[in-house]
């Protein structure tokens, strides 16, 4: 895999994305097809300290409307977890956005791109396994 860079705006932090996982092949006998989606979360990125840019994971377990007195307490007890933090790599036009190196990211086992959600095929695939295989593209939609 070459490297892979994400450039992300100062307009898309702290806004819920959709990442799902698909397969584009699949062995036989493994109950799953090609197309197939494997996992889906909903992400977003953040600014951090120390000149880095995080992702954290949307887990909306309780949710309390921001006018009501009890919405503080829920936010505290419900904070979404960083699964990832980059060093800014560089700066896009006018700093308006910034440049991360996602490459190691995308191989280890952890991360959002091996995240399995399928009973079978978990079983069936482990991080070794996963590991073997590649990247062939990632896709943005607006």
């Amino acid at each position: 895999m070459d490297s892979v860079f994400f450039e992300i705006g100062d307009n898309i932090l702290g806004r819920d994305i959709l990442m799902i996982n698909r397969l584009t092949g699949a062995p036989g006998g493994m109950g799953v097809y090609a197309g197939e989606e494997l996992d889906n979360q909903a992400i977003y990125f953040e600014k951090g300290p120390n000149e880095s840019i995080r992702i954290r994971v949307n887990l909306v377990y309780s949710h309390a409307d921001s006018v009501d007195l009890i919405s503080r307490a829920v936010n505290a007890s419900n904070v979404n977890p960083i699964v990832a933090s980059f060093p800014i790599k560089a700066y896009g036009k006018d700093s308006a956005s910034y440049v991360i190196d996602v490459s190691r990211y995308l191989k280890e086992a952890g991360s959002l791109i091996h995240s399995l959600d399928r009973g079978q095929l978990t079983g069936a695939l482990d991080a070794k396994t996963l590991k073997e295989h590649e990247i062939r593209s990632i896709r943005t939609y607006p």
